[in-house]
């Protein structure tokens, strides 16, 4: 008797035991997977060699703080930046080689123009008024100083500007009189510096008129016309200047034409801008400008809508009918279109526009492979679970055989 009760005391423990890792086994693999946070370092793989910060402190100096020529300042915001003014000048630390600096920029006072930045140490120059240096500018330079040049009087440039031209700008200004017959390669006059109260030198057209650009003015940076004269001499020079040299680029092909018009139901709009002259006409004309070609939108009155767009030209066809608006620039023919329109509600109307009730949001889709946890186990979830399941009933069975079958005549006894 003890023996049999000693075995239905081992198999229920065997069936709870069973029963409660199947029950723990069943919650977890439905469990959505965990994931690491964006900025969480978990799961990164450690950085190569190659990426891993390196190298010692280095530590720049830029020179003169402040000077009768001009003065250094700082345009970012890193507070990297040491000022001593007792030595005159700056200093910023590189950490390491994955350190950053702040961008220092040379101010030159009235009278002064920057030149370039000195590299003391190496003889080396830098052009750009703002300078944003790199650790690996400078590994392995001992004490490395960068110093701010300037140079008496004031910058003046010129450019030339042909929009669409393709070849050296630079051939179409010269610092050489073309009148003398003689057209040289020297640009020196295309950066110039002057004093205060000094004279520039001559910078000359080369053609007024060639076979791409016609010269049209001198102007300003700031876009103030300075005259159509074949020669610029900067003079009473206050500060810095870019001058442009203005062209515009000649068409040079066959002439043709693009014209729209419109019938009476509607009207053109060119360029965002309602028009009922007709027709609208752009020219290309060999050896002048290339012209203005503008956008042309079809416009419908009331009850009515747009339908196509038709050629004038007998035996010509249009590949875009449709189209509304058009900006024709890529046509290289003669064009002659006119604006076609249909009634509202005629035999193809206009279905007007009936707001849709906005769609409820879409359930994402589960396709298993995202909210559960990663199996590790040569056996699938299904497996598990029909091995789970096969053992409680194996359990059962065996504690069944083991309980006596007299206790369940009682429940069978009638009163």
């Amino acid at each position: 008797m003890n023996n049999r009760k000693t075995v239905i005391v081992t198999l229920l423990l065997v069936f709870l035991l069973v029963g409660g890792a199947g029950g723990y086994l069943l919650w977890r693999v439905n469990q959505k997977e965990t994931v690491a946070p964006v900025d969480s370092d978990a799961g990164l793989l450690e950085p190569g060699e190659d990426e891993k910060c390196a190298g010692g402190s280095i530590t720049v100096t830029f020179s003169e703080l402040e000077s009768k020529e001009g003065s250094l300042q700082v345009t970012t915001s890193l507070s990297k930046v040491k000022k001593d003014s007792g030595s005159n000048h700056i200093t910023q630390t590189f950490t390491n080689s994955c350190d950053k600096v702040d961008t220092i920029k040379a101010v030159p006072k009235p009278g002064y123009s920057f030149a370039f930045w000195h590299d003391v140490k190496r003889g080396k120059k830098n052009s750009s008024q703002e300078i944003t240096v790199k650790y690996s500018d400078f590994e392995g330079v001992d004490q490395p100083t960068l110093r701010a040049v300037y140079e008496p009087g004031f910058l003046v440039s010129y450019t030339p500007v042909c929009q669409g031209y393709t070849g050296d700008l630079g051939t179409l200004l010269t610092c050489s009189d073309p009148a003398g017959g003689r057209v040289s390669g020297d640009r020196t006059c295309f950066n110039q510096r002057i004093g205060r109260g000094e004279v520039g030198k001559p910078v000359y057209i080369v053609k007024r008129t060639g076979e791409e650009c016609i010269f049209k003015r001198w102007e300003s940076e700031k876009g103030e016309d300075l005259g159509n004269k074949d020669l610029h001499v900067a003079e009473k020079v206050e500060a810095d200047l870019k001058i442009k040299a203005v062209f515009e680029k000649v068409y040079t092909g066959s002439n043709f034409s693009l014209k729209y018009s419109s019938k009476g139901e509607g009207s053109l709009k060119v360029d965002g801008k309602e028009v009922k002259a007709y027709p609208v006409t752009v020219q290309y004309i060999s050896g002048k400008p290339y012209p203005h070609v503008p956008k042309i939108e079809a416009v419908a009155k009331q009850g009515w809508v747009f339908d196509r767009w038709e050629s004038n030209m007998s035996g010509s066809s249009l590949s875009d009918p449709a189209t509304n608006p058009r900006h024709d620039v890529a046509v290289e023919k003669d064009l002659d279109i006119i604006a076609i329109y249909k009634q509202r509600g005629g035999s193809d109307p206009v279905k007007p526009d009936i707001p849709q009730p906005p769609k409820p949001p879409e359930k994402p889709v589960n396709d298993g492979t995202d909210d559960k946890m990663p199996q590790t186990s040569a056996f699938s979830d299904r497996s598990l679970y029909i091995i789970t399941v096969g053992a409680l009933v194996l359990s059962l069975g065996m504690v069944w055989q083991y309980i006596p079958k007299h206790i369940f005549k009682k429940f069978g006894k009638k009163k």
